[in-house]
């Protein structure tokens, strides 16, 4: 990112920190996380002649994970999840952070499909009086 641009997405930042802490939001940071279920073959030692064996189910399965943590406070909420990271699956999570909080929220997410989707938009739109989200730029600073 140029200097100008990170400069502004700086000053940006700073203005939605600052309007978090007025309205008494929940600044959240979020991401998520995949872990694979299933053996990964690679390289490893063993006596030579003696390769280890990796019992597997021979089925991809895994379990995602879905955070948040607030700047402020270092309030942390998690959700397990089965299955694919979707919009709908996006919204749900939010949908619990909101009955887990009876602040506003402002989660500052990356550009992944399902943080931008249509559905992703709509469900915010209908939650527009508790929920506005700070957009991480493509390439972010820091």
């Amino acid at each position: 990112m140029e200097e100008a641009g990170r400069a502004g997405w700086l000053a940006g930042w700073a203005a939605s920190a600052t309007a978090a802490l007025g309205r008494g939001a929940r600044l959240l940071f979020g991401d998520e996380a995949s872990f694979a279920q299933w053996g990964s073959l690679g390289y490893t030692w063993a006596p030579r002649g003696q390769q280890p064996l990796v019992k597997t189910t021979g089925r991809r399965k895994g379990y995602k994970v879905w955070g948040v943590v607030d700047w402020f406070s270092g309030w942390l909420f998690t959700r397990g999840h089965e299955g694919r990271f979707t919009a709908a699956s996006y919204c749900a999570f939010l949908e619990e952070v909101l009955a887990h909080s009876a602040q506003p929220i402002i989660p500052v997410q990356d550009g992944a499909r399902y943080h931008t989707a249509k559905e992703t938009h709509g469900w915010r739109a209908a939650h527009a009086e508790r929920i506005r989200v700070v957009q991480l730029p493509p390439d972010p600073p820091d």
